[in-house]
């Protein structure tokens, strides 16, 4: 798993996400179709669904070669 993600609430938009992990590697989520945690990641072109599992420690992308748990922190507020 490489290093940790981080969202950006500088660069959000209503919908929109933006991950950023430690090593570099970004991934920006938009929202796809009318159902709610359907995104599509426009760096890679690939289906995105936010899934449950963390509760309200945060939340988790299911990319279709791996997933990425986010989770929020009260550090910068």
């Amino acid at each position: 798993m490489p290093g940790l993600a981080a969202l950006d609430p500088t660069r959000q938009q209503q919908g929109f996400v933006r991950i950023a992990l430690d090593d570099g590697t970004e991934y920006g989520l938009e929202p796809a179709g009318s159902q709610p945690g359907n995104f599509r990641d426009t760096v890679r072109n690939v289906p995105v669904y936010r899934t449950s599992g963390l509760g309200d420690k945060g939340v988790i992308f299911d990319f279709p070669a791996q997933a990425i748990s986010v989770y929020h922190s009260a550090i910068g507020v």
